[in-house]
């Protein structure tokens, strides 16, 4: 027995349970290392001031001056694998001491989307402290994939099911 569920339009999934699964993005505010400890100045706001440590308070962490400075740059237009990709790099420089650096270090990532697929056909990354890194797709076929490939074996019944559903199976045979 083939069973057949269709899917949302809207991309989500269910579990067993039957609740929704949606991506997760957790909001960054801001850059920790940038700001002086809360005990230093007596807390935050109209919030409490946080106990005190035995040996007294906690000294506070200087403040740096200055960010990563970030920069974009459109890279232009090329054929890849035979694909269309547009490309971007991307340049951070991250200052003398932002995590006990003692010199300014430089990232750059670039990658090459194609607008048609959706998808990054080329990506580079540099960076000091991990080295170069490099990911490719190759041998890109656009044409549509034999039919038979998404059809049941011979001899499989189909079942279209409509919301969930649970598969049993008998171990004896």
């Amino acid at each position: 027995m083939a069973h057949r569920q269709e899917l949302p339009a809207d991309g989500s999934r269910r579990t067993s349970f039957g609740a929704q699964i949606q991506p997760q993005i957790q909001p960054t505010i801001g850059d920790p290392a940038n700001y002086t400890t809360a005990l230093s100045k007596g807390g935050l706001g109209n919030a409490p001031t946080a106990a005190k440590c035995p040996d007294g308070p906690l000294p506070a962490k200087p403040r740096r001056e200055q960010g990563p400075q970030t920069m974009m740059e459109d890279l232009g237009t090329q054929i890849i694998e035979g694909v269309t990709a547009e490309g971007k790099r991307h340049t951070t420089t991250r200052p003398v001491d932002s995590f006990g650096n003692d010199r300014p270090i430089t990232t750059t990532s670039e990658s090459w989307t194609s607008p048609d697929l959706k998808e990054v056909i080329l990506g580079k990354s540099d960076d000091p402290r991990s080295g170069e890194h490099t990911h490719k797709l190759f041998n890109i076929d656009r044409s549509e994939p034999d039919p038979s490939l998404f059809e049941p074996p011979p001899g499989y019944a189909v079942k279209n099911e409509r919301g969930e559903f649970t598969i049993s199976w008998n171990t004896a045979r």
